[in-house]
C-alpha cells in the first residue's frame, strides 16, 4: 500500500460520504480516501468548513453568488459551484469580502 501525503496547495475541495472523502485535486483528478470531514478539517487548519459535506482550501475559490439571505455558493477554481450551508453563509462570506469587495 503506498501513501502520498497531499499537500494544502495540491487540493481544491473536499466532500465527504460518511467515513470517506472525494478529495478533488488541483489536477483535475479525484482521490477517495478513508478519512471524515472532520480529521481533514483538523489536519488542514486553513481550510473553511462550508457545509456538512464540504470542506474548501480558501486559496482556489474564484467568486461566489449570494441569491438570498438563506442561499448562496462558492465558485471554485474548476467551476464547481458549493453550496453554503444557511447557518454559516454571513461567517463563509465575511471570510471573502475583503478578497471580492461584497457587501452582505
Amino acid at each position: 500500500m503506498r501513501k502520498n501525503k497531499l499537500t494544502a496547495e495540491q487540493i481544491l475541495y473536499i466532500v465527504g460520504d460518511g467515513n470517506y472523502s472525494i478529495v478533488y485535486l488541483t489536477t483535475h483528478k479525484r482521490v477517495l480516501l478513508s478519512h471524515t470531514l472532520k480529521w481533514y478539517q483538523d489536519y488542514y487548519p486553513g481550510f473553511i468548513r462550508i457545509s456538512k459535506q464540504s470542506l474548501i482550501n480558501p486559496a482556489y475559490v474564484v467568486g461566489w453568488l449570494k441569491t438570498s439571505r438563506s442561499v448562496a455558493s462558492l465558485t471554485m477554481q474548476d467551476s464547481q459551484q458549493l453550496a453554503i450551508s444557511r447557518r454559516r453563509i454571513h461567517v463563509v462570506l465575511k471570510r471573502f469580502e475583503p478578497a471580492f469587495h461584497a457587501d452582505s
